[in-house]
């Protein structure tokens, strides 16, 4: 089932509630680690409304693109613990880059806890028709050898 603004809005509303009075006074920001107008930022524009309504109180969002998340993302994971900064981030970037980036300055396991699923993307792979890959696992097989080098 998809989830809608309504029940993310009310999965974080919840969850901020639960943070007590120290967050009920603030801003709450929504950091988005990219640049304005991509997807990620969509959503997290499109929580913030009702968010705010729900919980009374401002919120914003502030896009901090930069080293394919990783700006943003340390950001939030330096924040204060007290639910008025939280990540609205991509999978991808949340899992992909502490793959590869040594040192990234977070853990995406003791940094973040989940609070809700705001939407879900799929993702699709398109090859020229000379690539002999039908699927995921033979496109890795063909690319081994790549890799390798």
């Amino acid at each position: 089932m998809p989830v809608t603004r309504r029940m993310a809005a009310t999965g974080l509303a919840a969850a901020f509630i639960a943070r007590g009075a120290a967050a009920q006074s603030n801003t709450i920001t929504l950091v988005v680690p990219t640049a304005p107008a991509g997807t990620t930022d969509f959503a997290a524009r499109l929580l913030a409304e009702p968010l705010s309504r729900q919980l009374g109180q401002p919120v914003v969002v502030e896009n901090k693109g930069g080293a394919n998340g990783a700006l943003g993302t340390q950001d939030v994971a330096r924040a204060r613990p007290d639910g008025t900064r939280l990540l609205v981030q991509y999978s991808g970037y949340h899992v992909g880059s502490p793959a590869i980036v040594p040192n990234i300055g977070y853990d995406v396991r003791k940094d973040f806890a989940p609070v809700a699923l705001l939407l879900d993307a799929p993702q699709v792979i398109f090859l020229h028709p000379s690539v002999p890959a039908n699927n995921v696992q033979e496109l890795v097989a063909y690319t081994r050898p790549i890799r390798a080098r």
